[in-house]
């Protein structure tokens, strides 16, 4: 899998991102029964595509009986001192020699386990909440039925033997994701060049927002990109649109911001933020405009240049203080006066003319 061929090849065959979250997901559970059985997956055949494997009876994640890691671990079948005997194992000691397949890997690790990501102790930990209180008040009937279905003369019920246990695994929610961190790490298989840090992660922001970034590391440089592009090229090279990080960086539209560290020849983890306005107006339309053609007034000395809005929602609409422009840093071009709402508001299903 040092060859590039050889992984691109790889890639029609499996899926690798899902491969990837599926690994994180088993090994964050310390898993024991697996890989060797309990796994599951496919491919769609029409249209055709990669293999995935889906998370399939994990019953042996936490257990106390029998001799499942109490906590995140790298399974040792995984371990860099091994060659694995499963499927599953072997394929991840082959894919691991590829540099790109690594930086993929570390890069989910980042999404899931970071930022408000999935698998962060906080959203682990309210998932947990979530599902068992769903189930609380129906224990009570299952440890009814079955409570003394060990035969060992022992009822087992909701209040003295389930909440414990519930209670328990949420204690070992609690830091599992820096537990499943340094797992990685002392394996190699997570870089210790962090990435930047974000002032606000994924969400809305009002117009003009400051993006600022910080390098947590000791030295690196960061790079950005907006346009929805990877900072690192396949080969680890910088991308033609990334960006040296030097200041702020100011929303004032939808945007996706992607960042890494690069520092001599390697590369952190990815970060990502994607940002949407507050307070946007929607159902606005630009139905139909005019723009001069020529460099010519008419009669009047105005230059027939229009712009005809249509509100489609079922309200009234204000659009008074809204700019039109192509211009982001010229907002005095055809602003719309925000202090005569008996003019500026479009009715439902009505239109509105600009006339510039």
């Amino acid at each position: 899998m040092t060859n590039p061929t050889n992984y691109a090849q790889l890639k029609e065959y499996l899926d690798v991102e899902k491969y990837c979250d599926y690994l994180i997901v088993t090994w964050m559970t310390g898993m024991t029964d697996w890989p060797g059985n309990n796994f599951h997956g496919g491919n769609r055949n029409v249209p055709p595509g990669p293999f995935a494997y889906y998370a399939w009876d994990c019953e042996w994640s936490w257990d106390t009986t029998n001799g499942s890691n109490q906590g995140a671990w790298v399974h040792p079948e995984f371990r860099n001192n091994q060659s694995g005997s499963a499927t599953i194992a072997r394929i991840w000691h082959s894919a691991r020699r590829n540099p790109e397949f690594m930086q993929l890997f570390m890069d989910r690790v980042y999404k899931n386990c970071f930022n408000n990501g999935p698998l962060t102790d906080d959203a682990s930990r309210a998932r947990w909440t979530l599902l068992n209180n769903f189930i609380k008040t129906a224990v009570v009937a299952e440890s009814a039925r079955w409570g003394d279905a060990v035969g060992d003369g022992v009822t087992r019920t909701r209040d003295a033997h389930w909440t414990p246990e519930v209670n328990r695994l949420d204690g070992l929610m609690n830091g599992n994701a820096n537990r499943f961190i340094n797992a990685l790490v002392a394996q190699g298989y997570y870089s210790t060049l962090n990435p930047p840090a974000f002032n606000k992660e994924s969400g809305t922001v009002i117009f003009g927002f400051q993006l600022t970034m910080s390098n947590p590391n000791t030295s690196g440089t960061i790079y950005y990109t907006t346009d929805g592009s990877d900072p690192r090229t396949a080969g680890g090279g910088l991308a033609p649109t990334a960006t040296p990080y030097t200041g702020a960086i100011t929303i004032n539209g939808q945007t996706k911001v992607k960042a890494r560290i690069k520092d001599n020849s390697s590369w952190s983890a990815l970060h990502e933020g994607s940002y949407t306005l507050a307070n946007v107006q929607t159902g606005l339309f630009i139905n139909e405009f005019l723009a001069s053609n020529t460099k010519y007034a008419d009669e009047f000395g105005e230059f027939d240049d229009w712009i005809e809005i249509y509100n489609a929602n079922s309200q009234a609409v204000n659009i008074g203080g809204m700019y039109i422009t192509d211009k982001k840093s010229d907002l005095t071009q055809w602003q719309i006066p925000a202090n005569n709402p008996g003019l500026t508001t479009i009715p439902p299903k009505r239109l509105f003319v600009v006339v510039g």
